[in-house]
């Protein structure tokens, strides 16, 4: 007869994060006949050692008072939360996190694919626990440097919304420093919702002046925004399977666990925050825009140019002038972010996929696909699966 394992989870069910978290671990829990200790309020969080006798804890460590229970707490932990790496933890403990670089680096790639050319990153005043923060908005710049472009940071000088009025006076006075059109990539979703917010109060339409984007994609915040945010999707459940794995596994009495562990983003969930083509040449924002709009239509440069009344010699030399590749290349691009976010967010068959994404047959979108990725799409499907169907190894 197989132990039932005592597993607490201390994290926060109220943020979004946490809870994809939780169905992930709930997901390994109920394969795997686990006894899950989970309260929503504060007081109650943390179960009292004389009552609960328990074999683990998966913990987010973004909260100090968290952070002393577990180094005490005489159990195998995992940490989940905001620390960037275990070096920053005042114990050793295996550490299942975000790859906050990916993040970074993706949101430069979808400002630039929008078509932008002036950029900037709003974060947070620096703490010891928000140095997620800190490596977003490294990886962000860092992106547009090589791409060539620059990107002005702003962190402000509060770090709660509490200062709700002088927070806003300061993101205002560094928004008239800025040119426009400006794509705005944001540390986290609230941050993002108080770029929206001054933006709406200096005037400043969104997306077509400022495009802004977060991170975490927390569907409240997210649709509480106006116009609605876009944002990048953490890989939240595969970070929840992860840590429950790693903690099986020290409940189960090894110690050869490693210590870091980051689970890539899912993507970015596009809004009306960043539908947005610009471009110094209208005739390509059009095309642009007739290109997003026929995704799933097998389209050809020919019919884009004919669309914009233009020759197709001329519009692949205005693309390469603008976007710095060919009009075909936004083609594959488009149709290629349409298959991703299929392959990830459905359980369409890859045929399917392939029409929607505006591919001809299976066979042509798999080569394509695997020209631009090297893997297929079903490998790519099966390396971003939440992992409905893994059971206990």
């Amino acid at each position: 007869m197989s132990t039932i394992r005592q597993v607490a989870l201390l994290m926060r069910i109220n943020k979004d994060y946490d809870r994809q978290i939780i169905a992930g671990v709930s997901q390994y829990a109920g394969q795997n006949d686990w006894s899950v200790y989970l309260q929503d309020e504060p007081h109650e969080r943390v179960p009292k050692q004389s009552q609960w006798l328990g074999d683990g804890i998966i913990a987010d460590l973004d909260d100090p008072e968290t952070t002393r229970i577990v180094g005490r707490a005489g159990v195998p932990a995992v940490g989940i939360g905001g620390y960037s790496y275990p070096a920053q933890l005042p114990f050793e403990i295996p550490y299942v996190a975000t790859d906050d670089v990916a993040n970074g680096r993706l949101g430069a790639e979808h400002l630039v694919n929008c078509g932008l050319r002036h950029f900037a990153f709003c974060g947070l005043p620096a703490t010891p626990y928000n140095s997620w923060a800190r490596h977003r908005e490294r990886a962000f710049v860092d992106a547009l440097r090589e791409a060539g472009y620059n990107c002005a940071v702003y962190r402000g000088r509060h770090r709660s919304a509490r200062n709700w009025e002088s927070m806003q006076r300061g993101l205002l006075d560094w928004l008239d420093g800025q040119e426009t059109p400006l794509g705005i990539m944001c540390c986290d979703d609230p941050r993002a919702r108080h770029v929206v917010e001054a933006c709406r109060r200096s005037g400043r339409r969104i997306p077509e002046d400022v495009a802004v984007l977060g991170v975490d994609n927390d569907l409240l915040m997210c649709e509480l925004c106006n116009p609605p945010l876009s944002s990048i999707q953490h890989g939240a459940v595969e970070i929840g399977l992860r840590a429950a794995e790693v903690l099986d596994r020290l409940m189960s009495g090894q110690t050869d666990m490693p210590q870091w562990s980051v689970v890539p983003p899912k993507g970015v969930v596009q809004r009306r925050s960043t539908d947005v083509m610009n471009s110094p040449h209208p005739t390509v924002t059009e095309a642009l825009r007739f290109i997003r709009e026929n995704a799933g239509v097998p389209i050809s440069v020919s019919q884009v140019a004919r669309h914009v009344a233009v020759s197709r010699s001329t519009l692949d030399r205005e693309f390469r002038r603008c976007l710095g590749h060919t009009t075909h290349e936004e083609i594959e691009r488009v149709r290629l972010d349409v298959a991703k976010r299929l392959l990830t967010g459905t359980d369409q068959p890859l045929r399917v996929i392939a029409r929607q994404a505006g591919y001809s047959n299976e066979q042509y979108f798999s080569f394509v696909f695997r020209n631009a990725f090297h893997v297929t799409p079903g490998q790519y499907r099966a390396g971003n699966d939440l992992g409905r169907s893994r059971k206990r190894t």
